[in-house]
């Protein structure tokens, strides 16, 4: 079963539910369109770290020209470093609300403005998935994935063209053994650099650890045959500087 998250205390719920369902003396929600709003949180108010939220209004191809909105939401949580999850979803605007119902999940989200010029966002039962980052260490993994319920209270983030969410950054050695998309990666540097000699995949195997040991050796770093800091980090800088070419 996915895990189901409550955000606990932003406002009181009840009073912040009634501004969502009954935004009449809210602020016209179109002219938040295409604006970066975000809301940080503490450990203590449960497991979402971060939330932002951008819309896009369109009109839907039809007869009617049906005004659409193509809701984009991002959120890390804490203590899933590495990781970025999201939700896209294609929504109706309704008056001064954005009304989202997922048929396939079956979750239902509102958006709205406050007169205070918060973006508001109700969530009942959306499913979020990883879009960004790093799984290694998330180990929550499940194919359905997972679910944000609660009242979010987002203030505007101006100048942020991207939107993303910030979430805690742990590097994570790689050696012998592991899969990830980190060692496509690591292999592909090495090859540039003509450490690596053979088509680049998720398996750290004995060829890898060769081409690490050897560039190690080469640079003057540790040989250990293991990713660690130092390495990436040397891998990377070689890369912007163009070492190995294009």
């Amino acid at each position: 079963m996915a895990a189901s998250f409550a955000l606990r205390a932003i406002l009181t719920a009840t009073a912040m539910l009634g501004l969502v369902l009954s935004p009449a003396s809210g602020a016209d929600i179109m002219n938040s369109a295409g604006k970066c709003y975000a809301a940080a949180f503490s450990r203590e108010n449960g497991p979402i770290r971060e939330v932002t939220a951008r819309f896009t209004p369109y009109q839907e191809a039809s007869e009617d020209q049906t005004l659409q909105a193509l809701v984009s939401l991002e959120l890390t949580e804490w203590d899933v470093p590495n990781q970025t999850f999201g939700i896209s979803a294609t929504c109706s605007i309704n008056g001064k609300t954005i009304r989202c119902g997922l048929d396939c999940d079956g979750g239902k989200a509102i958006l709205a403005m406050s007169e205070t010029g918060k973006l508001l966002f109700h969530s009942d039962n959306i499913r979020y998935d990883s879009i960004r980052g790093d799984a290694t260490l998330l180990l929550l993994n499940e194919a359905d994935g997972y679910e944000i319920n609660g009242l979010f209270a987002l203030t505007e983030r101006p100048g942020d063209s991207q939107c993303r969410a910030t979430g805690d950054a742990l590097f994570v050695t790689m050696q012998a053994g592991d899969i990830s998309n980190r060692v496509v990666d690591i292999e592909q540097k090495l090859q540039r650099l003509g450490q690596f000699l053979e088509y680049p995949d998720e398996i750290f195997d004995d060829a890898t650890r060769d081409a690490v040991s050897s560039f190690q050796r080469q640079y003057g770093l540790s040989d250990t045959g293991i990713v660690d800091q130092d390495t990436a980090a040397l891998l990377a800088n070689l890369m912007q500087s163009g070492a190995g070419g294009c």
